[in-house]
């Protein structure tokens, strides 16, 4: 969070942020910053001034203090001890206060704390490099390049902005990934590992380097002991978690969940899911960006009788597009205007973990 202090001709006064958790909020910095020259002025921040106690003192009563004439709010706090009791005490106080001036900014500045607050989940980015037929790796593997230089530093931008990073261990296995931002970014995320069996192995670049970058590996309860105490012993983090017991899904993590969701609304939801077919859909009609579903047509794969192809070709796989009720062209079409809606937040062709 973000907070600046300004006279009436719109100077700059002080500024402050966040820095870290449990410190200072971005308004106690940016009043420390102004002094005296605060008193009379006018505050702009991003989220709603807090008004109670937790691991720093109430924002509002620094605001008071310190003489702001005029506060203007991106968006309310969400978070249950505030959600507009900090914007009522500074009117109690007759501060003059305006909510919602750039709103939209505010809340995409704001997600990742909305998310936790209002789900209890996690913020989390989806990355990876695919093909427009929907492949991430060719038939031996091999992946390199999919994507280009350009992509690959914002991927390694994204990386410096995160608390962690997480792969499976088939990712760990197949590339052998060092999952750091390079160059150093802001913040050093944690590389987080989903390995049932503990079979990460020692001379991997993530446990070589796990006394330089964190390493958390989340195993199963069936992991050998002795695997575990080795990764202890290099330096890793080791966190047991309960597997499904299903046959189709034996010995995998399964992670929490949140609280189902109930209601009209949400059995409606649910029953619109059901209804759209499964196969021969090229995105959600949820969305129209990258993070819309991409569903392979496996039914109708299985359904076409196989393509002979000669030994050059045997490494080749006939683009699923082409196998499915789409045309090829509107399929085309729906990937050059879905990449194109991205391109203002470069987030076409991010390469695979590196």
């Amino acid at each position: 969070m973000g907070a600046v202090v300004v006279d009436d001709q719109l100077r700059l006064v002080g500024e402050g942020w966040h820095e870290r958790y449990g410190g200072p909020h971005a308004e106690v910095q940016a009043l420390a910053h102004s002094g005296p020259a605060a008193c009379g002025a006018t505050l702009f921040v991003t989220l709603e001034p807090c008004c109670h106690v937790g691991k720093t003192p109430p924002c509002v009563d620094a605001v008071i203090a310190a003489g702001i004439r005029r506060v203007v709010v991106g968006m309310q706090d969400p978070f249950a001890q505030v959600a507009g009791q900090g914007i009522a005490r500074l009117r109690e106080a007759k501060i003059d206060v305006e909510v919602g001036f750039l709103e939209p900014e505010a809340r995409r500045l704001a997600a990742p704390f909305c998310k936790l607050v209002e789900t209890g989940l996690l913020y989390v980015h989806a990355k990876w490099a695919m093909t427009l037929d929907g492949r991430i790796a060719a038939r031996t593997g091999q992946s390199k390049w999919i994507s280009n230089e350009a992509s690959r530093a914002v991927a390694h931008r994204l990386r410096g902005r995160m608390d962690a990073i997480a792969i499976g261990i088939g990712t760990a296995l197949a590339d052998d990934p060092l999952l750091t931002a390079r160059p150093a970014g802001p913040r050093v995320a944690t590389r987080i590992v989903f390995d049932s069996q503990a079979r990460l192995p020692l001379e991997s670049q993530l446990v070589r380097t796990a006394d330089t970058v964190p390493l958390l590996v989340v195993v199963g309860p069936r992991a050998s002991a002795d695997n575990v105490s080795r990764l202890r012993g290099e330096g890793a983090e080791v966190l047991e978690c309960p597997t499904r017991e299903q046959p189709d899904a034996a010995d995998r993590i399964d992670p929490p969940r949140g609280p189902r969701r109930t209601g009209p609304a949400a059995d409606d939801q649910r029953a619109r899911r059901r209804r759209q077919p499964p196969s021969g859909r090229i995105f959600s009609t949820r969305s129209s960006s990258m993070k819309s579903t991409f569903h392979r047509p496996q039914a109708a794969w299985r359904r076409r009788r196989p393509i002979p192809r000669s030994p050059a070709q045997a490494d080749l796989r006939r683009p699923s597009c082409l196998t499915s009720k789409v045309p090829r062209s509107k399929f085309l079409t729906a990937m050059s205007t879905c990449m194109a809606q991205c391109a203002d937040v470069r987030s076409t062709g991010f390469s695979r973990s590196m």
